[in-house]
């Protein structure tokens, strides 16, 4: 009889210490998983702030050469001078123009004003900035001979792109003088070097600029070495030289992220360190209160546990097990620790899929649910609806009134817009000022309502800390299975429409194929 006494404590224990090693494993192997979802997240928004950035500052330049190139233009004495055709006349101006306060920005650098004639060769240029001839080089030079090699009407229209020189970026732009370039082009050159490198460039993060076939032009100092690199965050993205030649420089950014390894860390070792007194707690309690009368109910709790081994789900379904004392304290811990596990498991899921700004589902989730969305839609054979929503000018708001102003104002927008839809609709943060939003079971009819309803919920103004601000919005529409039958291209096709009601200022267009003509 006391044999079968200790048999049957030993195989209790034994059983009770590899489901808890088991636990333990669980918890290494999903916080690592959950820590992978996580970084992949953050290395995705950072990529897509990077681009933005990128994308941002090379309209602001192209913008500047414009205006740039109107005041260069209309300068008589210029004009009078290639009507001459005295090229010192013409230098001695574009010094002129060069020095003139008008042609400088705070944002960039004019690095040189040049006159080229039809075939792109130089006939004067300013001898303020950068030489000549380091503007002579390949890059600079191919993107020339690319411009002369346009024919008709193809050689009125302004050309912009990026070039190389002596390890500096410059922004390049052509323009005509004068119709069909009777008096040659004006070719205005911006140094964005300084921008892209320096401790105080355009990302605020430790830069690396390599050339396409890998070739190193630019590294941070501060650039992350050795050990250092597990600490930080690296993404890539391409500064293409013009929209016929891609991928001529490749931008890298690292991130800090030695404060989130540390949370990660400190979790972890928590959780390892309150699931190991877990179980020696429980240990104890076998080898002190096993008797027969707690074979029965441990044999019920060994059940839930195999349960909740291979279903994450079951962790917070605390089972009522009825025995003595002892057997029901034991029960209290195991679902103590199952609580504590399921906690831990939805701090990493919000981390991973919950934009922490708004608090709205992020761009993982909304892509998971809108390929859910086609598979239901296929099967029930009711079309639904993808609007994707930029707001107007809220740029300017960041820039004028600062970044925190413009982050109270998306929390605003976001609880504004989740008042507005149905529980079975799904509302997700893009990134930036875009949203998404899923709307189930609807029609055109009901899309255009739905769209008019959204832009009608932000007119009123927005009072954020002491300030009453006024924003729009542009809303893309594209519909299901008119619009497409695939996630990506309703996704796409609902973007092109959203920049047709921005340019349109419509307030919302629903996704044409004509839209497709003009991107």
């Amino acid at each position: 009889m006391q044999l079968k006494r200790l048999s049957v404590q030993a195989s209790l224990f034994i059983a009770i210490l590899t489901m808890g090693l088991c636990g333990i494993l669980l918890v290494w192997a999903g916080g690592g998983f959950y820590r992978q979802l996580v970084l992949d997240n953050q290395r995705a928004m950072l990529s897509e702030q990077i681009r933005t950035r990128l994308t941002d500052w090379r309209r602001e330049l192209d913008a500047e050469s414009q205006q740039l190139a109107l005041l260069v233009r209309a300068d008589p004495a210029l004009v009078a001078a290639l009507t001459a055709k005295k090229i010192d006349a013409t230098v001695r101006q574009l010094d002129i123009l060069f020095d003139r306060p008008g042609m400088y920005s705070t944002r960039v650098k004019l690095a040189k004003l040049q006159v080229l004639d039809e075939k792109m060769n130089e006939l004067g240029a300013s001898t303020k900035g950068v030489s000549s001839a380091a503007l002579n080089q390949t890059s600079c030079f191919n993107f020339r001979m690319s411009a002369a090699s346009r024919i008709g009407t193809e050689r009125d229209k302004p050309v912009t792109g990026l070039c190389t020189a002596d390890k500096n970026i410059y922004h390049l732009h052509l323009v005509p003088l004068s119709e069909r370039g009777s008096l040659g082009y004006l070719l205005i050159s911006l140094d964005m070097t300084s921008r892209l490198t320096g401790r105080d460039n355009l990302f605020a993060l430790p830069t690396r600029i390599t050339f396409a076939d890998g070739t190193l032009l630019y590294l941070s100092p501060a650039w992350p070495r050795g050990s250092d690199v597990e600490n930080y965050l690296e993404v890539e993205q391409a500064l293409n030289a013009s929209t016929t030649v891609r991928n001529m420089l490749n931008i890298a950014v690292s991130q800090d992220i030695r404060l989130l390894n540390e949370n990660f860390a400190n979790t972890e070792r928590l959780i390892l360190a309150a699931t190991t007194v877990a179980l020696l707690f429980i240990l104890l309690l076998l080898w002190i209160t096993v008797q027969k009368t707690a074979v029965n109910p441990l044999r019920q709790l060994l059940m839930q546990l195999r349960k909740v081994r291979t279903e994450k789900n079951l962790l917070d379904k605390s089972p009522i097990i009825e025995g003595n004392a002892e057997v029901a304290e034991l029960s209290a811990g195991i679902n103590e620790m199952t609580g504590r596990l399921k906690e831990f498991y939805e701090s990493f899921e919000s981390l991973a899929f919950t934009d922490p700004l708004t608090k709205l589902p992020n761009r993982t989730v909304f892509h998971d649910r809108l390929e859910k969305g086609i598979e239901i839609a296929k099967q029930d054979y009711k079309p639904f609806a993808l609007f994707l929503m930029d707001l107007d000018r809220f740029k300017d708001i960041n820039d004028t009134l600062g970044h925190p102003i413009g982050d109270l104002l998306l929390q605003q927008v976001a609880a504004r817009l989740r008042s507005k839809l149905r529980d079975i609709d799904t509302i997700a943060r893009m990134g930036g000022d875009e949203f998404a939003i899923l709307l189930p079971a609807v029609n055109d009819k009901h899309a255009a309502m739905a769209a008019r309803m959204l832009l009608q919920a932000l007119r009123a103004p927005f009072q954020v800390a002491d300030q009453s601000l006024d924003i729009s919005a542009s809303i893309g529409v594209a519909l299901y299975p008119d619009h497409g039958v695939d996630a990506n291209i309703l996704i796409q096709r609902a973007d092109v429409a959203m920049y047709a009601a921005k340019n349109a200022n419509s307030g919302h267009a629903f996704y044409d194929s004509k839209l497709d003509q003009h991107n």
